[in-house]
């Protein structure tokens, strides 16, 4: 048996390591490298030589010192090696190798991502191509649709509309019917509307907009239409007019500001040629609309016809259309207009009826036929609210506690904007303190009436008076400027002697130098919801901060007025009712006919009944002396 010292081996290993430096195969793939030993003397019968592996060689030897295991030069490869090695793979960022057969189970978990990302890109290019023939073929159809001689007669139409040319519009609607073109519903609205305006004497032309009596958009028979055009899809004919209502007595050239007049001829032949529209629009099974049957009733309207202008609002409920505050007008202009106050009252009732109530054009239109058929009379309210015609209690509108408390909180910042900071807190501190009172009493005004020079003595005759109608009987609150309390004679003894029981009873604010203490009542007047007794009609530039919706309200309610006679001085108390026309759960109506007087007892009313209630108060003219 052969046998290898140590010193042998250390040769053929140096042997080994210098040759796979140089060579350019693969160790890993050296899969037996065979040494052959000497023939050893001592065994002189052995003939074949004896061959033996590393990995044998292993088993039997131990590694010397200094000097690498023989299996680490096995399993460790080098850069040539790894190169020709199809399963093992260089790794840059740790600089080592690592065997793509054993990280093939690791990496296996990230490719169902890797596909789903795939499959995600892949969907939107299918989407995005399905949009982009979309596109195509939207744009292929608005070619095709611009051609198209309906929509090229629609787009006609709509500029006759809005230059209000009737008479174009009547042409190309004969060349439309020459050629057999089909009209829809938006060929039909415009011509009626045009033939309608024309019929009333005067063609607006149409504008796209919106307003208190604008309608909604007229129904599009062409949904294709381009996208140039669909801007025009939201005009309204109408939608430039306020109402189809027509005053009694004005004419269409004050009715349009901006309208063209037509002459006579034109207005009959755009009539007959409206109801032949009307006409062919019913045959051809068009479907109708709010817009052409409301032009249908204007044409009535110019011809006097109240019954079928009413007859084209009943069958907008017969085939399900809501009919509007325009659709009536024409009807109730028409019956006011010809006297008949039954007809009248039956459109007013069939609004109501429908959800759709009059403005101020319909009820003056009511009111002014119920007179003239002798329903109404003039009258006053009592200072209970009781009107002495009827005796129908009129009624108060309270005003919203929160509107109120957010006007005083205005005025409280325009005072404080406008006066010394500290001046103005100080007296909201002093009223937080001193109050609630029930009145407020603008001193310099009372001091001043009809006179230069500042009394006292008036000032205290109306804070007298005024506290005997006040509930609790106590003192109002007294506003007073520091120039009038400090001014001339005020230190004779009995003026003096009227501001020191003023000062005792908690009741007298004097205004410091500088600041107008016109800020001072009313914002205490605002906080404590009580009564102002004052002349001043609070017009000036300082009041005009307020704005004109919630003030005006506010002062009518709280304003109290006051003179002088013989006997002292006379208040002029709130109205006992607002000041708006009201309409009593009997059916009467009530119209202020003077809305700006010195005082409420002055006021005269209208009181009005209604047809079904019977005649007029039998006391009216000995109420009002019939004037």
């Amino acid at each position: 048996m052969a046998t290898f010292n140590t010193l042998q081996l250390q040769h053929l290993l140096s042997l080994f390591l210098s040759s796979s430096s140089s060579s350019s195969s693969s160790f890993p793939h050296r899969n037996h490298f065979q040494l052959t030993p000497r023939a050893s003397s001592h065994h002189p019968h052995e003939t074949s030589p004896k061959t033996i592996s590393f990995k044998q060689t292993q088993q039997h030897h131990q590694t010397a010192t200094g000097y690498s295991s023989v299996k680490s030069l096995v399993e460790t490869p080098t850069r040539n090696s790894v190169k020709t090695d199809p399963h093992t793979r260089f790794n840059r960022s740790t600089h080592g190798y690592r065997d793509r057969t054993t990280s093939s189970s690791s990496s296996s978990s990230g490719r169902p991502a890797v596909t789903e990302r795939f499959q995600k890109k892949e969907k939107e290019k299918l989407v995005n191509k399905t949009e982009l023939e979309k596109e195509n073929k939207k744009k292929r159809k608005k070619k095709k649709d611009q051609d198209s001689p309906e929509l090229k007669l629609r787009v006609a139409l709509d500029m006759c509309s809005k230059r209000g040319d009737v008479m174009e519009a009547l042409s190309l609607y004969d060349s439309a019917l020459a050629k057999g073109l089909k009209l829809g519903q938006h060929h039909y609205t415009v011509l009626l509307y045009l033939c309608s305006s024309a019929a009333v004497g005067v063609v607006r032309p149409a504008k796209s907009g919106t307003g208190s009596r604008t309608l909604n958009a007229l129904l599009s028979s062409t949904s294709e239409a381009v996208d140039s055009h669909e801007a025009n899809d939201s005009a309204d004919p109408f939608a430039s007019e306020e109402s189809s209502f027509v005053k009694e007595g004005s004419s269409p050239s004050r009715q349009e500001d901006h309208g063209i007049m037509v002459s006579e001829d034109v207005k009959k032949y755009a009539l007959q040629r409206g109801f032949e529209i009307y006409a062919s629009m019913c045959s051809d099974k068009v479907q109708l609309n709010e817009a052409a049957l409301t032009s249908v009733a204007r044409m009535a309207m110019s011809m006097g016809d109240g019954d079928r202008a009413f007859e084209m609002v009943k069958q907008m409920k017969i085939i399900g259309i809501n009919p509007r505050l325009r659709s009536y007008g024409p009807a109730l202009s028409t019956y006011c207009s010809n006297g008949e106050i039954d007809k009248a009252f039956d459109v007013e009732k069939h609004m109501l009826e429908n959800g759709v109530y009059p403005e101020e054009p319909e009820l003056e239109a009511l009111l002014r036929v119920s007179v003239q058929a002798g329903k109404g009379d003039k009258t006053t309210i009592g200072d209970d609210g009781i009107c002495k015609c009827c005796g129908v209690h009129l009624a108060t509108i309270d005003l919203d506690p929160i509107e109120t408390e957010n006007f005083a909180k205005s005025v409280a910042s325009i005072a404080v904007m406008r006066e010394k900071k500290l001046n103005f807190q100080k007296f909201q501190a002093w009223l937080d303190y001193h109050g609630p009172f029930e009145a407020v009493v603008d001193a310099a005004n009372v001091g001043l009436f009809r006179q230069r020079k500042f009394k006292p003595s008036m000032v205290n005759a109306v804070v007298n008076g005024i506290r005997q109608k006040l509930p609790s009987g106590k003192f109002p609150l007294i506003i007073l400027h520091h120039r009038r309390i400090k001014g001339e004679k005020m230190g004779e003894p009995i003026n003096r002697a009227l501001i020191d029981r003023w000062n005792n009873a908690d009741a007298l604010y004097a205004t410091p130098t500088g600041s107008n203490d016109d800020w001072y009542w009313l914002y205490a007047a605002i906080k404590f919801k009580c009564l102002l007794v004052t002349n001043d009609e609070m017009r000036d530039h300082l009041f005009q901060l307020l704005g004109n919706d919630f003030f005006p309200k506010w002062k009518e309610r709280h304003q109290v007025r006051f003179s002088f006679s013989d006997s002292g001085p006379q208040f002029h108390m709130p109205p006992p009712c607002s000041v708006v026309i009201q309409e009593s759960e009997q059916g009467h109506w009530h119209v202020p006919i003077e809305t700006e007087v010195n005082y409420e007892s002055e006021r005269r009313w209208l009181c009005i009944t209604r047809p079904t209630l019977g005649t007029v108060c039998e006391d009216s003219s000995t109420a009002t002396g019939n004037n």
